[in-house]
């Protein structure tokens, strides 16, 4: 039987070490993407991405209908 990997501990409190934390780096990226390619870069994408995200939403409706016996399996 494989052994579990062993998760790394999470650290004990918000310090930083010397980096930056999660958040900063995520802001600090928008930011830069944002100075580069403008503000409406961003609503671009999110229509593409609910134009994708519909599609896949309408076929899997689709399917649903024509195999409503798979609806029920988790």
């Amino acid at each position: 039987m494989p052994r579990k990997k062993q998760k790394a501990p999470l650290p004990k409190s918000k310090e930083k070490k010397g980096g930056m934390t999660v958040q900063e780096a995520g802001r600090k990226g928008g930011n830069t993407v944002k100075e580069k390619y403008g503000p409406e870069f961003y609503s671009k994408i999110g229509q593409k991405g609910g134009e994708i995200r519909g599609k896949e939403i309408h076929e899997a409706a689709e399917y649903f209908r024509k195999h409503p016996e798979e609806r029920l399996k988790v």
